[in-house]
């Protein structure tokens, strides 16, 4: 009997400890069915929630891949930009990433101009030394040679269909942020500001603006601005002399924008004020580029010779005081000038009494003399005739009575109080 409850046991332990639970389990009818067999198929296990799924697989999209653009810098140039349709004299803007903002910010400066337009013709990256990835001389001889014939030119012998000429009035450049690296010479290649780079550079400086001032356009060379790093700054520096020497040199003005974009100690500024006074900020991220408040104020700088060129009045400066009329100096009652161009009449005067007679001058001090009384100052003092002081004699004096007084003694001739002259 024993042996009998034992195997029971064993059986019920093995049946509870492997058999998988299910609704129909909480019985004896399924306990003897995991015993013996039998009877209706076990139900699957339920499907796992979404959340304990495991992830699967993204499908994979094939995206197509967008076309690169040509960069700005690698194209070559193409039709300037839409200037106004009453533009008939129109400025160019050569140069690098600088330029583009000293073109936006002219465009914007000379809204009250349209018969004015501006032409962007600035190239990113761009400069002197890789004259392989665009040839700043080359593209200034195209441009020149694009220019439109002056009207008293005699005609030549022109070609069936000639190819449209460009109005060039101005030319702007501004370049050298993209400058600090090897120059090729022939074979070789040259470090940056070398003796030998910058007899090179020079060259190609005269060469972009030797085209334009043989065509008689009048030429602009734009300095760069401080920028944040001091070794950069400090390069910047010397390309600014070398534009002021050989643009000068070549015929053209150069424009020293450094100061206007440094702090007071003449470093790298991101704030500063613009155009209207505000401070705001000038520079871009990087401490190279200009905001477009930085471009508004670069091209304030420029307008003056840009109008002056162009036959344009230059506008006032916006803190300059109103002038009086020409003859204001001539009378001492505006109001009597205002009458007179209103054509009204003038007003009576009245009778105005008679002046009175000036009042005498002064009479002058009389001199002073060079030296007083000499007293002698070892003498010893004594009372008149050698008498005694007696009750009737021991008056005090004047002086002695003005000192008790508080009273000051009178200024003696010649003394150091006596100021009579």
């Amino acid at each position: 009997m024993s042996r009998r409850v034992l195997l029971a046991a064993v059986v019920v332990t093995a049946s509870l400890g492997f058999a998988p639970a299910s609704a129909e389990d909480n019985g004896i009818g399924g306990f003897f069915q995991h015993l013996f067999g039998g009877g209706a198929p076990q139900p699957a296990a339920p499907a796992p929630r979404p959340s304990d799924a495991a992830p699967s697989p993204r499908p994979t999209v094939a995206h197509k891949r967008k076309k690169p653009t040509a960069p700005r810098e690698a194209s070559a140039p193409t039709a300037p930009s839409t200037p106004p349709p009453s533009a008939s004299k129109f400025v160019y803007v050569l140069g690098d990433s600088l330029a583009i903002s000293a073109a936006d910010g002219l465009t914007d400066d000379l809204q009250t101009k349209p018969d004015i337009g501006v032409i962007d013709r600035a190239r990113d990256a761009s400069g002197l030394v890789r004259d392989d990835y665009f040839d700043w001389p080359k593209a200034a001889h195209d441009l020149v040679a694009a220019k439109e014939p002056p009207k008293d030119a005699k005609p030549g012998a022109t070609p069936s269909s000639p190819p449209p000429k460009e109005k060039i009035d101005f030319v702007i450049v501004m370049l050298g942020i993209n400058d600090m690296q090897a120059m090729k010479d022939g074979a070789t290649f040259v470090d940056p500001l070398s003796d030998r780079w910058k007899a090179l550079y020079a060259q190609r400086i005269q060469a972009v603006v030797a085209p334009l001032r043989a065509a008689h356009v009048p030429v602009v060379w734009v300095g760069l601005p401080p920028m944040r790093s001091d070794k950069f700054n400090a390069q910047m520096i010397e390309l600014n002399q070398m534009f002021k020497e050989n643009v000068e040199r070549a015929g053209a003005k150069f424009i020293d924008i450094f100061d206007a974009f440094a702090d007071q100690s003449g470093g790298f500024d991101a704030f500063g004020p613009n155009i209207e006074g505000q401070k705001v900020k000038l520079r871009g991220s990087d401490g190279i580029h200009l905001t477009a408040a930085g471009g508004k104020k670069l091209a304030h700088f420029l307008d003056a010779d840009v109008l002056t060129a162009l036959g344009e009045a230059a506008p006032p400066p916006s803190n300059d005081i109103a002038t009086l009329p020409p003859d204001i100096g001539r009378t001492n009652d505006i109001n009597e000038q205002i009458r007179r161009e209103m054509g009204e009449p003038a007003p009576v005067e009245a009778a105005r009494p008679p002046e009175a007679a000036p009042a005498p001058e002064p009479a002058k001090p009389a001199p002073k003399p060079e030296s007083g009384a000499v007293a002698s100052l070892a003498a010893r003092p004594v009372s008149p005739g050698a008498q005694l002081v007696s009750p009737t004699s021991a008056r005090l004096s004047d002086a002695e009575q003005a000192l008790r007084r508080g009273d000051p003694p009178p200024a003696a001739p010649g003394r150091a109080d006596d100021f009579t002259r």
